[in-house]
């Protein structure tokens, strides 16, 4: 592919993840940026709850700015932080029933919306999509895996 297409096509590429990522809400969704939405989405899959370090590592939110998010969070009513039974010097995270109404309502909405779309294109097209979209996903965790090893600090 000739350089002036290539930049094209990752423009094109980069185009449609921020359309992706920016498709509307529902009227009544709550607001939240993309971080917080990974949060709510982990601690749904995690009903046991999780620690501030873990929701940093695992949902693309700096460990610096974790404790903020999770005020936010907390003060919408969305979840809730505990002292860990086991250990009070940590802090457990938990949804609450405003958090899991909220994340369920979002699960729907996505699934109604890629339902539509396998009925829209018919699941030829959208097998091609998921396996192309696998392929897509594993190797930019293979790039940023290779990139982080090269970034990491050496002494000197």
């Amino acid at each position: 592919m000739n350089p002036e297409k290539r930049k094209v096509e990752i423009e094109r590429v980069d185009a449609l993840i921020s359309r992706f990522i920016s498709c509307p809400a529902p009227k009544d969704a709550i607001g939240y940026g993309q971080g917080q939405k990974r949060i709510i989405r982990y601690l749904q899959e995690h009903p046991e709850g999780a620690y501030p370090s873990d929701l940093a590592a695992n949902c693309s939110v700096g460990s610096g700015r974790i404790g903020n998010v999770l005020k936010e969070l907390e003060r919408k009513g969305i979840l809730k932080r505990d002292k860990d039974p086991h250990d009070k010097r940590k802090t457990i995270t938990k949804l609450t029933k405003k958090g899991i109404a909220y994340s369920n309502m979002m699960r729907n909405l996505f699934i109604n919306r890629f339902e539509r779309l396998l009925d829209l294109y018919g699941e030829e097209k959208f097998d091609e999509y998921l396996s192309l979209s696998e392929k897509l996903i594993d190797n930019l965790e293979r790039i940023k895996m290779e990139e982080e090893k090269c970034l990491k600090p050496t002494k000197i």
